[in-house]
């Protein structure tokens, strides 16, 4: 039995939508850094294993060395999110998601990165495929 969802914080759609400023500049460096890692980590495939004992050993470990920077600033942003409430969903679109309660129920705002505000959101179980237009400005307080 799993165990039930529990967000660490809650917002009504005005304060999901302060936090866009806030938000988007981490998921845009965070859209960086995942391009650069996959980048480096073609470039780190490149080099076979043949060639790290022929004169390529110092440029992989470098390349290997970026590789572990980067994982651990997306995971430092995505941990930083997550304290903030906002759970990241997909780096690559820029997908996040707000808690929030509606008519007692917890759903997901959703937003992506290029929208100009939050319009849509959605229930736990529909995910992206399930959004809707915002009906609801979000309650303050906790489901019953």
């Amino acid at each position: 039995m799993s165990e039930p969802y529990r967000p660490t914080r809650l917002f009504t759609v005005a304060t999901a939508n302060e936090m866009l400023p806030v938000v988007a500049p981490i998921l845009e460096r965070m859209q960086r850094d995942q391009q650069s890692l996959d980048d480096t980590g073609n470039r780190l495939d490149a080099i076979s294993e043949a060639m790290r004992s022929n004169g390529h050993a110092l440029e992989a470990f470098r390349l290997e060395q970026e590789a572990l920077r980067l994982r651990k600033r997306i995971t430092e942003d995505v941990l930083h999110l997550a304290h903030l409430g906002v759970e990241v969903k997909n780096i690559a679109t820029g997908l996040i998601d707000f808690p929030a309660i509606r008519e007692g129920e917890i759903v997901l705002l959703c937003w992506m990165l290029g929208e100009q505000e939050i319009a849509f959101w959605h229930s736990l179980q529909a995910g992206f495929a399930g959004r809707r237009p915002i009906d609801f400005t979000g309650e303050t307080g906790a489901p019953d």
